[in-house]
């Protein structure tokens, strides 16, 4: 058996095959090797069986087609059949397989017609003029009708074998046999690619049409010549507005993803890519992405297609950049080159010093060789260095946020005034954190720790929180937090969180005490900041800063005294005011009194902001020097572009409104801010 390339660089090639196994595919170590893209690395195999010669897919992505129709396992091959392998195509050609001449002519001694006397025949055993005798040799006459005989014959054969103009695909051996294929059919042929087309997709419309018999005149040699640019274009031709069958949906999927997708040469988006509506036949798949080569597919539409990614090969001069945990972030010397994953771009080839950073992990230097000629890959494992924390608070029951990030309640055996809770917080980052608790009465205490890696930090801290109803012999009522019982019933009271403000009252002098309930802890706690009863309070006894730690000690009158005025409230209890005006508002009161005055109170700040930025989780934006607003990350992120057009325009005010939160150190807090509208003006 031979194989003839049809189409392809090596057209008119005849090749022989191996009966024990041919092999067929782009690998060079095939014996038939394809140049063509959607050609497979191992695509198809030769072989002769008992049952005779068979060709099979080995598992191709864009298959191998007998006769124009797609073959699952293995198919018998005869004389003739048409093989193609995306844009190549061969014919099977079996050697001696037309029959002999002998066989298809007359034979001269095979039932001789009767001679008849005196019809112008000589007798028996004689010759005349005209008449050859047995040894005579045959006329050119009767030699040139035997030749025209002989290529009538092979024309037939040609078209037998040949595409055409309509008629059925030539069954599996029926070729060989010589037998039709039904009774009173008209002989088989092979279908041309454009027929085959037009069947599918009537059948796929169920339209049910009959193919016209082949007609077995003579076409003269021109006729037969190869099959017009039509009948050769690929199946990919678009169908008729409105047929079903032409509705495919093929999946792209490439790594890395966001390669733009290109169907052919029409961009239909980025990968991830569910491309619906493709006309059947082949189509040309091309994918591109910056920093890495264009990669290109043939598919065949309604074949069954991967869904496997395809894998993008990087350009050289180009480094990937992973991570473990990602996010850490490159440096060249002083040069910020980005944050793992990243492809790194137009590198120098030679070798090139990095330096990888990430917060709570020990800084590393990889040093990668850059190749011109194709991309390099670096993986950084980053291992984060972590400690321990446990805090203990009086009373219990209190919010700890860590890095403004709430992270549980501390918690003890005894809820009784007095008692205390602890909260463990294992595995945080190694470094310095911003601490914070919180009571459910308002009352809250900021601070500042470091964790040390493989240590755990054990912090106490205590809140001002009344706790406590006393009800003196004299009759007079005190409420505050208890600080300390003795052995003989006598107690320590806070009645604010000055430790000036401890009053010890003897076990003779109280008659009776009970515990608060959780409203009364926050009427009392409310009732002892509110300005009405910082106005009645002399210097010494006034109510203590909101925060109501046991860190501040009483704090000086400011410079500016108390000379500021109270800032009015609007009927929803909001405070509107400039950022100027609060900065001179800051600088006249003590961070005691303005809490006393503003704790909780929500405040609508208008002016130009000084700093706008992501810390850690959340937003900040900050106006001056003492003016910090937290704004949480979700709004932060919505809100992002806007607020940093804001800040870079000359002549525009941001307005903003938050909840008063307390000091750290100098600096104003407010939490859960959130941007209003940005007002025109200059201030």
């Amino acid at each position: 058996m031979k194989l003839r390339i049809l189409k392809g660089p090596e057209a008119d090639r005849l090749v022989d095959v191996d009966p024990s196994g041919f092999m067929l595919g782009r690998g060079k170590d095939n014996q038939l090797v394809l140049q063509d893209e959607g050609v497979s690395r191992h695509h198809c195999r030769i072989k002769r069986t008992e049952d005779g010669w068979t060709v099979e897919d080995l598992g191709s992505t864009n298959g191998v087609r007998v006769n124009g129709q797609r073959i699952e396992g293995p198919r018998l091959l005869a004389n003739g059949d048409l093989i193609a392998i995306c844009e190549q195509e061969l014919r099977v050609e079996f050697m001696n397989a037309a029959p002999p001449l002998a066989a298809i002519l007359p034979s001269a001694a095979a039932n001789p017609p009767p001679a008849v006397a005196g019809e112008g025949f000589p007798p028996a055993g004689e010759s005349g003029a005209g008449y050859p005798s047995e040894s005579s040799p045959l006329p050119l006459g009767r030699i040139a009708l035997l030749v025209a005989m002989c290529l009538l014959i092979g024309v037939l054969v040609y078209l037998l074998r040949s595409p055409g103009d309509g008629g059925e695909p030539v069954a599996a051996g029926a070729a060989e046999t010589g037998e039709p294929a039904g009774e009173g059919a008209a002989p088989p042929r092979v279908l041309s690619d454009r027929e085959l087309d037009e069947l599918l997709r009537q059948e796929a419309a169920q339209v049910v049409q009959e193919t016209p018999a082949a007609q077995t005149a003579v076409v003269p040699p021109a006729a037969i010549a190869a099959p017009t640019a039509a009948e050769t274009a690929p199946a990919a031709a678009a169908a008729a507005p409105g047929d079903p069958a032409a509705s495919e949906i093929v999946l792209v999927r490439s790594i890395p993803e966001g390669a733009t997708v290109f169907i052919d040469d029409e961009e239909r988006g980025a990968t991830p890519l569910l491309v619906a509506g493709l006309a059947r036949g082949r189509h040309r798949i091309t994918l591109k992405m910056d920093g890495y080569e264009d990669h290109q597919r043939l598919i065949h539409v309604p074949d069954v297609i991967s869904s496997a990614p395809y894998e993008m090969r990087q350009r050289p001069n180009t480094l990937l950049v992973t991570s473990d945990p990602p996010g850490v972030s490159i440096w060249r010397g002083s040069q910020w080159l980005g944050t793992a994953p990243t492809l790194l771009r137009n590198l120098p080839a030679g070798e090139i010093a990095l330096n990888l950073a990430m917060p709570g992990c020990p800084p590393q230097r990889a040093v990668v060789t850059i190749s011109g000629v194709r991309g390099e890959q670096l993986r950084v494992a980053m291992k984060p260095e972590l400690g321990n924390l446990e805090i203990e608070t009086l009373p219990p029951g209190c919010q700890v946020l860590v890095d403004a990030v709430p992270m549980g309640l501390t918690a003890g055996e005894q809820t009784a005034p007095g008692s205390t809770g602890i909260l463990r917080l294992p595995n945080l980052l190694a470094g310095e954190r911003a601490l914070r608790i919180e009571h459910p009465c308002g009352a809250f205490l900021p601070w500042k720790a470091t964790i040390v890696p493989g240590e755990t930090l054990r912090q106490s801290r205590r809140l001002w929180v009344p706790d406590i109803h006393l009800t003196l012999i004299d009759g007079t009522v005190k409420t505050g937090m208890l600080v300390e019982r003795n052995e003989q019933g006598d107690l320590v009271v806070a009645q604010s969180p000055l430790p000036r403000d401890m009053v010890r009252y003897l076990k003779p002098q109280i008659r009776a005490e009970r515990p608060l309930g959780a409203s009364e802890v926050r009427d009392v706690f409310q009732q002892a900041l509110s300005p009405e009863t910082v106005a009645e309070a002399d210097g010494p006894r006034a109510p203590a800063a909101a925060q109501g730690g046991d860190e501040p000690a009483a704090e000086p009158p400011a410079a500016g005294g108390e000379a500021a005025v109270a800032l009015p409230k609007d009927p929803a209890g909001e405070v509107k005011i400039t950022a100027d005006e609060l900065g001179r508002q800051l600088e006249a009161l003590s961070k005691s009194k303005f809490m006393q005055r503003y704790n909780g109170v929500v405040i609508q700040i208008t002016g130009r902001p000084s700093t706008v930025r992501r810390d850690g989780l959340i937003g900040l934006v900050q106006f001056g020097r003492r003016i910090r607003c937290e704004i949480g990350r979700d709004t932060f992120e919505a809100h992002r572009v806007n607020l940093n057009s804001v800040a870079d325009a000359p002549n525009v005010n941001l307005v903003l409104r938050g909840r008063v939160q307390g000091f750290m150190g100098e600096v104003l807090i407010l939490r859960d801010c959130v941007p209003v509208f940005p007002e025109a003006g200059r201030q």
